[in-house]
């Protein structure tokens, strides 16, 4: 019996240790995914975004000066919102046209949906 219990107690120890290595290999792989998102994003110049970014970048700013400030997240919400409006407006001021989807149509001929 004493057999039994040792090899019982090896298969726990075997286990345990595999248990490890994938909690550690699984670590290593959390930090880099870390390390990735640590990285700074270059940013664009003004110049070089687009109005619906210009906009995103606007309302998180605005955002995230809220929360700073002690706003609720409603509010920061709010507050983005707003901000992303300002400057499509002023995006629409200065000439911007928002390109919609061009409809599907349907060819009877075909039986295919097309777009354009």
């Amino acid at each position: 019996k004493k057999t039994s219990s040792e090899s019982e107690s090896e298969q726990v120890r075997k286990m345990q240790d595999r248990l490890e290595d994938k909690t550690m290999q699984r670590e290593m792989e959390l930090a880099e995914e870390a390390e990735k998102a640590a990285e700074p994003i270059p940013e664009k110049s003004w110049e070089e975004m687009t109005w619906a970014e210009r906009g995103d970048q606007a309302a998180q700013q605005a955002e995230s000066d809220a929360i700073w400030k002690g706003a609720s997240k409603a509010e920061a919400k709010t507050l983005g919102s707003r901000a992303r409006e300002k400057v499509m407006l002023q995006a629409v001021e200065d000439g911007y046209v928002t390109q919609l989807p061009q409809r599907a149509r349907f060819n009877p001929a075909t039986g295919k949906v097309a777009r354009g």
